[in-house]
C-alpha cells in the first residue's frame, strides 16, 4: 500500500497531457475497452516506485502511465454515464485514500448508476484503512443517508449489489472499518435520524454488512428486537409466499437469523423451530435455495448443549437439503466433550450425499461413546481403499485418516500399502498425514521422495513437525523441483540446516532458476527463499555473513521484475551487511487482451466433467471483463482440459484450474483484481488470489453465500442455476447440482 500511495494517483487530475517538444498533442482514444486497458496498466504499475521527481510534465505526459491517466481523466469528464461510472469504480479499485475527495464529487450526480458507482468506490478506496482514517467518509455518508430514498430490498449489500442509493449508502457505511464504540454511536444515530419508514431496512443493511467482517460486534437491544422481527416467519411456518413483506422474505430472514446466532438462547427455540419448517410453495417467488439458507441459519443458532436442542437437531438430521444435515452434524460434533453420543455421526457415514459422509468421518472423535465400535467401522471402510487409480477412494481415505486417531496400530498396518502401492496421489498424501499422527518418520522420509510434489509437500510438513534429523537433506533435495508449493515448503523447512553453506547454495540456485523462467507466479517461492536467506544471513562473531559470497548475485535481484522480490533481496543484503541498498525493479507490461477481444467476449461457457456431468457459467462481461477475457483465452487454448478441482471445502468453496493441483501453481502471469458489483452468493465464480493482483487463472465457486469474501476477490461468472436440475440446451444440468457433488480431484474434461 505504501508504494501505491507513492504513485500519487491524484495527479490524474493535475498532470496535463502535453505534447513532446516539436510534436502535435497526443490524441487519447476514449472507449470502454481503452479505459479498461488503461486502468489495468495503471493497476499493474502502481506496485513500482513512482517516476523520478526530475521528470518534466511534458516528458511524463508522453509515457504510457501519463497517457493512461489522461484516458481516465477523459472518462471522468465524459458525457456518457456508463464511462463515468466505470472510471469512478476504477478509482476505488486502487484502494488509495487520497482518491476519496475526487470520488466524493460524484456522490450527488443525477445519474443513479454514477451515484452508486461513487458510493461503492468510496468504500473500496478505504478498504484497507481503519479508525480515524475512515471517519471523514463516515460523515460524507451520514450527511446523505437520512435523506436517501427507500431500500428496495433489505437483503441488498450482502448477497446482491445494492439496489438503491439508500442501500448502497448503508452498505458502504457498514464496510468502513471503525471501532465498536463508533459503530454503536452510528447505530444510535441511524435510529434517531433515518425516517421511520426506512430506518429498519437501513440498519439491517448496515449491520449485516458490518457483521460480515466484524462478527463480534454487539448491537443494541433495539436492533436485536428489529432482527427478531425479520427472523420470525410470523406464525405461518410451513410456507412463505414470496416477498409480501420484509419479515417474510427468506434472504433477509436468513441474514437476521445469522446475526442473532451469536446471542441466541433457549428462549429462541420456538422461533428456530418455525424457521426449520420453512419450505417454498410452487408458483411463488420464494426460492428453495433461500428457504434452505433460513433453515441452515436456524440450525447454526442452536447450542447443542441446550436441553431443548435435541428436537431441533433431529429435524436437521432429517432435512432433505444436504447443507442442513452437514451443519447439524458439525453442531453435534462441537458438543462431543460434553455430550459424547456420536451415533448421528456414525449414521452419517452412509449419507446419500458423499460430502456429508466425508465430513462425518472427519468429525468423529476418540472421546465418543462406543469408540471401539467406531474404530471397527472406520477400519472396515478404510479396508476398501483401492490400490490403483480408481475413482471410489474418498470415503476409505478419510476413514483411514480418522482411524489413525482411534486405533494407531490398525492404521499402521494399512500405512505401507497406502504409502507405497496406491497410485492415487491423494491417498499417498493422506498416508503422509497418517504417518505424522503415528510419528512414523521412516514413512515420511520415504514419501518425501514421492514422484508427486503434493505428496512430498505433505511429507516435508510432517518431518518438520517431528523435528526430524532428515529434514535438511530432504528439503535441499526438494528445492530441485519445479513445483512452486513444494519449493516454498522446502525453503520454509530449512530453519536449521545441517550444512548452511550447502543450503544457501541450493537456495540461490533455485532462486536463479525460477527467475530465469520469468513467471509472475514464482513470487511466493522466491520470497520464501529470500526470507530463508535473510534468516541465515546474520554475520558471525568475526563480522562475516554466510551469504556474503552470494551478495553479487543477490544485487542483481534489486532490479527484479517483481518489486516484492526486489525489496526482499534488499532485506537479505541489509541483514548481511547492515546497509540497505536502493531497489530499482524493472517494469514489465501486464498481459492484456486486445480491445477487439474485450468487445467480443462470450457470455456463457460450458464446463464438462470426467464423470459425465457439467455445468454452465454465465460470464459477467460487464463486471470483470479482463478476468473473463483471460479465462476465455485459456479455455480456448485447452489450458483447463484435464485439470482438477483440488480444493473442496464443504459449505464454502470448490477451487480448481491449477496445473499442479495446489494453491501455488497457476498461469505464468498475474491478473489485476476487478472488484465489482457482484457479491459472493451461492454459485458465484471468483479468481483465486494470494493478496491483491495475484490472480493466476485458478478459480473457485462459492458453495454457499460467503459475505466475508465480498470486496476482496474478483467475481467473473456465476453458475447458471434454474433450480430444476433438468438437462439444458448443452446437455448438462442447468443447476448447482454438479458443483455440489464435486469431490477432491474432480476432473475437468473441457471448458468451451
Amino acid at each position: 500500500m505504501t508504494r501505491m500511495r507513492a504513485l500519487a494517483l491524484s495527479s490524474f487530475f493535475v498532470v496535463a497531457v502535453l505534447p513532446a517538444a516539436g510534436s502535435a498533442p497526443r490524441q487519447v482514444p476514449l472507449t470502454r475497452a481503452s479505459l479498461l486497458l488503461a486502468v489495468d496498466r495503471l493497476m499493474a504499475d502502481r506496485w513500482y516506485p513512482p517516476p523520478s521527481n526530475t521528470t518534466s510534465a511534458s516528458e511524463f505526459s508522453t509515457t504510457q502511465v501519463g497517457l493512461d491517466r489522461a484516458i481516465v481523466r477523459a472518462a471522468l469528464a465524459s458525457e456518457s454515464p456508463d464511462l463515468r461510472a466505470l472510471a469512478i469504480r476504477s478509482l476505488g479499485r486502487f484502494e488509495d485514500p487520497e482518491q476519496v475527495p475526487q470520488i466524493a464529487e460524484y456522490l450527488d450526480e443525477r445519474n443513479l448508476d454514477v451515484q452508486i458507482a461513487a458510493i461503492e468506490a468510496l468504500a473500496q478506496a478505504l478498504h484497507t484503512s481503519k479508525g480515524e482514517a475512515v471517519l471523514p467518509a463516515v460523515e460524507l455518508i451520514r450527511n446523505r443517508i437520512a435523506a436517501a430514498g427507500p431500500v428496495m430490498d433489505p437483503g441488498a449489500g450482502t448477497d446482491t449489489p445494492a439496489g438503491s442509493r439508500a442501500a448502497a449508502l448503508a452498505e458502504a457505511l457498514g464496510r468502513l472499518k471503525y471501532d465498536a464504540g463508533k459503530a454503536t454511536e452510528i447505530e444510535n444515530w441511524l435510529w434517531a435520524n433515518v425516517p421511520a419508514a426506512n430506518v429498519d431496512n437501513i440498519i439491517f443493511v448496515w449491520l449485516t454488512t458490518r457483521l460480515a467482517w466484524d462478527r463480534g460486534y454487539a448491537f443494541t437491544d433495539r436492533t436485536r428486537t428489529m432482527l427478531r422481527k425479520y427472523a420470525d416467519p410470523t406464525g405461518t411456518p410451513a410456507t412463505v409466499p414470496g416477498r409480501a413483506g420484509a419479515a417474510r422474505s427468506p434472504v433477509p430472514m436468513a441474514l437476521a437469523l445469522e446475526a442473532l446466532a451469536r446471542t441466541a438462547t433457549e428462549a429462541d427455540i420456538p422461533m428456530i423451530a418455525r424457521a426449520l419448517e420453512l419450505r417454498c410453495r410452487l408458483a411463488t417467488k420464494c426460492v428453495d435455495e433461500a428457504a434452505t439458507r433460513v433453515r441452515y441459519a436456524a440450525v447454526n443458532m442452536v447450542n447443542p448443549r441446550w436441553e431443548g436442542a435435541r428436537p431441533i437437531l433431529e429435524a436437521g438430521l432429517r432435512d432433505e437439503a444436504y447443507q442442513i444435515r452437514l451443519a447439524t452434524i458439525r453442531k453435534i460434533a462441537s458438543a462431543i466433550p460434553d455430550r459424547p453420543d456420536c451415533r448421528p455421526l456414525v449414521e452419517a457415514f452412509e449419507d446419500r450425499q458423499e460430502i456429508v459422509a466425508l465430513e462425518a468421518l472427519r468429525l468423529v472423535d476418540p472421546r465418543c461413546d462406543d469408540a471401539e465400535d467406531i474404530a471397527r467401522r472406520l477400519a472396515g471402510i478404510a479396508a476398501g481403499l483401492p490400490p490403483r487409480d480408481e475413482p471410489d477412494w474418498h470415503r476409505p481415505a478419510r476413514a483411514f485418516e480418522s482411524l489413525a486417531r482411534f486405533d494407531p496400530a490398525a492404521a499402521g498396518e494399512m500405512l505401507t500399502g497406502a504409502a507405497r502401492v496406491n497410485r492415487r496421489w491423494q491417498v499417498r498424501a493422506a498416508a503422509a498425514r497418517v504417518a505424522l499422527v503415528l510419528r512414523d518418520e521412516a514413512s515420511l522420509v520415504m514419501l518425501a521422495g514421492d514422484a508427486e510434489p503434493n505428496v512430498r509437500t505433505e511429507a516435508i510438513a510432517g518431518l518438520q513437525r517431528l523435528n526430524s534429523a532428515s529434514l535438511s537433506a530432504v528439503a535441499i533435495q526438494a528445492l530441485g523441483s519445479d513445483d512452486h508449493q513444494l519449493i516454498r515448503a522446502a525453503a520454509g523447512a530449512l530453519v536449521r540446516p545441517d550444512d548452511p553453506a550447502a543450503a544457501i547454495a541450493a537456495l540461490m540456485g533455485t532462486l536463479e532458476r525460477l527467475t530465469r523462467a520469468g513467471k509472475d507466479t514464482s513470487r511466493d517461492p522466491r520470497l520464501a527463499i529470500l526470507n530463508r536467506l535473510k534468516a541465515l544471513a546474520k554475520p558471525d562473531a568475526t563480522g562475516h555473513s554466510p551469504v556474503g559470497p552470494e551478495l553479487g548475485r543477490l544485487q542483481l535481484r534489486l532490479e527484479d521484475f517483481d518489486p516484492n522480490v526486489a525489496a526482499a533481496a534488499a532485506d537479505v543484503i541489509e541483514a548481511a551487511t547492515g546497509t540497505r541498498p536502493a531497489v530499482n525493479p524493472t517494469r514489465r507490461p501486464p498481459e492484456q487482451p486486445t480491445a477487439a477481444e474485450l468487445e467480443t467476449l462470450p457470455t456463457e461457457m460450458v464446463v464438462r466433467m470426467a464423470n459425465g456431468d457439467g455445468f454452465l457459467l454465465e460470464l459477467l462481461v460487464d463486471d470483470a471483463p479482463l478476468a473473463v477475457a483471460r479465462f476465455v483465452t485459456r479455455a480456448r487454448e485447452g489450458y483447463y482440459d484435464g485439470l482438477t478441482f483440488h480444493r473442496i471445502v464443504p459449505l464454502f468453496v470448490v477451487q480448481g484450474g491449477s496445473p499442479g493441483a495446489n494453491e501455488y501453481m497457476g498461469d505464468a502471469r498475474y491478473m489485476r483484481d476487478e472488484i465489482g458489483l457482484a457479491r459472493h452468493a451461492r454459485g458465484a465464480v471468483g479468481i483465486s488470489t494470494r493478496g491483491r493482483d495475484t490472480g493466476d487463472a485458478q478459480w473457485f465457486i462459492d458453495l454457499w453465500p460467503v459475505p466475508r469474501l465480498n470486496y476482496d476477490y474478483t467475481i467473473f461468472a456465476r453458475v447458471l442455476d434454474t433450480r430444476d436440475g433438468q438437462r439444458g440446451r448443452y446437455g448438462i444440468r442447468d443447476s448447482m447440482d454438479a458443483v455440489d457433488a464435486m469431490l477432491e480431484g474432480a476432473t475437468i474434461v473441457s471448458v468451451r
